[in-house]
């Protein structure tokens, strides 16, 4: 595969659609999310979309995102856990980090159906959905599942040969989880 240069990706559109994207998805946590936990779930809302938009684009997720994501998901875990003076955030998130991460670990290397990336994007996932509720966690996954299948299945459908980028399906499940768990809960 021939990888499209990220700076090519540099312009007013792309910019703009990584800017809408973002914009929602820090709606969405604004709004669904303790203000203590916003810091954790930045490391979506910003390097998380913009990954997966340049996956959208090239099919690959960079590793300095993702690395830039872990370092702002550690910070906001940590911040989250000293402002409701509980270890249970750093608990439940370190699970989620070792469940999630080490699945999508244990796929790509059984199977190498999906890449690397993804297993990248899946630690960030699985520090931050976990990092208030289990339940949100499964949510996130069940329906970045959902959304990836459907991603693929509408590249399938429009012509698209080849590999298909999973980071936008799989980084809306966490989001889709968020507007989701009020009905799931009642």
């Amino acid at each position: 595969i021939d990888k499209i240069p990220y700076a090519s990706l540099v312009t007013a559109r792309f910019a703009i659609v990584v800017a809408v994207l973002s914009g929602f998805a820090a709606f969405i946590v604004a709004t669904r999310v303790p203000p203590s936990a916003w810091l954790a779930w930045f490391a979506l809302v910003g390097p998380g979309v913009l990954s997966s938009c340049i996956d959208a684009r090239t099919t690959f997720l960079p590793k300095v995102l993702a690395h830039i994501s872990w370092l702002i998901a550690g910070i906001g875990v940590g911040w989250h856990a000293l402002a409701i003076r509980s270890y249970l955030p750093i608990l439940v998130s370190t699970l989620g980090v070792l469940v999630l991460g080490g699945f999508f670990w244990a796929v790509w290397k059984i199977s190498r159906g999906i890449g690397f990336g993804d297993v990248r994007l899946m630690v960030t996932i699985g520090a931050i959905s976990g990092l208030s509720d289990p339940q949100l966690l499964a949510t996130a996954v069940m329906a970045g599942t959902v959304l990836g299948a459907a991603w693929g299945i509408a590249h399938r459908v429009a012509g698209w040969n080849g590999p298909f980028p999973d980071g936008p399906g799989l980084l809306m499940g966490p989001f889709a989880a968020l507007l989701i768990q009020p009905f799931l809960a009642a």
